[in-house]
């Protein structure tokens, strides 16, 4: 990779992150530009939408998912817009029509039986508990790892879900059920989360 493209993207990277990008988005974009300039051999002033397009047509022809695609133009284009500003491009080669236009399907409910399959193999009422204030309440990994006993509103049956998706913090209310699941798990295991 040249110079000028390697200088690019260090400074674009220092860019998101001083944007407050999460760390998880700031390698996924670098990496996602390190791929696009790998497989073409332009000058960074001379990309063009016919690059993007090319790029556009090999993640399809890789079987890459709609998401990843669009994840990949959204880093090329900011990548181009401080390009632009720092006067390195003429212009953002990354237009709209680039973008893969999906439908949202609605959730399917799973089957009685589905949900009964998915929580055989988890044993321990803690991970059960944990797994479904996940499960219902559309919660990540990272936030239900993060989540502190002072996060759960016992009274209004709720959890307070800090730095959670799009790094905002949030309130997820909680059917009595979960309220009691997590209770008794707490009584009965209380060594497991006593620090969160």
């Amino acid at each position: 990779m040249d110079d000028i493209r390697q200088t690019a993207i260090d400074r674009f990277q220092a860019y998101v992150a001083r944007r407050q990008f999460s760390a998880h988005t700031v390698a996924s974009y670098t990496i996602d530009l390190r791929l696009f300039f790998a497989e073409i051999a332009v000058p960074l002033a001379r990309v063009s939408f016919h690059e993007v397009d090319q790029c556009v047509e090999r993640q399809h022809q890789h079987g890459r998912a709609w998401a990843t695609i669009n994840r990949r133009l959204n880093a090329l284009k900011h990548f181009f817009d401080l390009c632009l500003d720092q006067q390195w491009v003429a212009g953002n080669p990354v237009q709209p029509s680039h973008l893969v236009r999906r439908g949202r399907p609605l959730p399917k409910a799973l089957a009685g039986e589905q949900v009964q399959r998915l929580f055989a193999p988890i044993a321990h009422p803690m991970d059960r508990a944990l797994f479904l204030v996940m499960l219902r309440g559309g919660l990540r990994v990272s936030a239900v790892v993060q989540l502190k006993l002072e996060q759960i509103d016992w009274e209004q049956q709720a959890l307070h879900i800090i730095q959670g998706k799009g790094r905002k913090d949030r309130r997820v209310s909680m059917s009595p059920d979960r309220v009691a699941s997590l209770h008794q798990c707490l009584e009965q295991h209380p060594g497991d989360r006593a620090q969160g």
